[in-house]
């Protein structure tokens, strides 16, 4: 199924945190949190959020933001969920492309996500691992007890080859 990928408009904001509820109602709170400051402040010129839209339905949302702590040319993926009747129709893999190709031309040199251990988070792990990221690190009991944070990533950068003589 083709979608239509697009930054996402301020008053979609009901109807894009609809959609993370869906799947997770925590992260629809810290969502919230994080969106409204995106559109108070219109990002930090780094930052974007992206939909999918199928006809008038939100499909997807994802996006990413700049880590400007430490590391030069680090992003990370921000809340990436679809919608379950278009889950199985390469909504996700339109949505990680969009992003990947403009991280590109931002010369990002690795993207990140965290992502959770809980058996609902199954299938994103997959979807993360058929999509080139690797497993980089594991925050135990971070969510709860039992529930760990799962950091995965995935080089943007072109590789130079080092030259023989």
């Amino acid at each position: 199924m083709k979608s239509s990928i697009r930054e996402m408009k301020k008053d979609e904001l009901k109807r894009v945190l609809g959609l993370i509820r869906m799947h997770d109602t925590r992260d629809a709170r810290y969502a919230s949190r994080y969106y409204r400051d995106y559109f108070r402040r219109w990002g930090r010129g780094w930052d974007k959020v992206i939909v999918a839209e199928a006809g008038r339905t939100i499909a997807g949302v994802s996006g990413y933001f700049y880590d400007n702590h430490e590391a030069t040319g680090v992003y990370w993926l921000g809340y990436t969920y679809i919608h379950p009747q278009y889950q199985g129709y390469g909504i996700g893999s339109q949505l990680l492309k969009y992003i990947q190709k403009d991280l590109k031309r931002r010369n990002a040199r690795k993207l990140f996500l965290a992502t959770s251990s809980d058996s609902i988070y199954g299938g994103a792990v997959s979807f993360y691992t058929n999509h080139g990221f690797r497993w980089e690190g594991t925050l135990k009991d971070l969510y709860g007890p039992g529930e760990d944070q799962i950091v995965m990533g995935k080089d943007l950068a072109v590789k130079k080859r080092k030259k023989f003589r």
